[in-house]
């Protein structure tokens, strides 16, 4: 079975998504009160009315910008292929692995390769 490349990375991207992902909502939240308590303090002042609405309005727009990267990350995932180490150019598939009680040993397709073959 090939390694996943870079596995490490992909976790660590993954990781960082879901945190933006986790902040943007927090963000929104904290956007919806403060535009709760902006209409509530305007003592019917049609600026500052007209101020909060633009406030919610915002943070409306940003969560559904957030929601459509969300939803569109999960459809190119399913849609793009995962990257397969035999399509690339040589098609070698390489691997070290350890032997038990001895070094660590390259695997080309599954082989060791011999250096004295042309």
């Amino acid at each position: 079975m090939p390694a996943q490349p870079l596995p490490e990375l992909t976790t660590f991207l993954n990781s960082i998504w879901s945190i933006l992902v986790n902040v943007a909502v927090i963000l929104f939240v904290i956007c919806v009160i403060v535009a709760g308590v902006m209409r509530m303090i305007s003592f019917g002042n049609e600026r500052r009315i007209a101020l909060s609405n633009m406030a919610l309005t915002a943070a409306v727009i940003g969560l559904v910008i957030v929601l459509l990267a969300v939803v569109l990350q999960g459809w190119l995932l399913k849609l793009l292929p995962a990257p397969n180490p035999s399509t690339r150019p040589g098609g070698a598939i390489q691997a070290f692995v350890d032997q038990p009680g001895g070094p660590r040993v390259l695997l080309v397709n599954g082989n060791v390769p011999n250096a004295f073959s042309a």
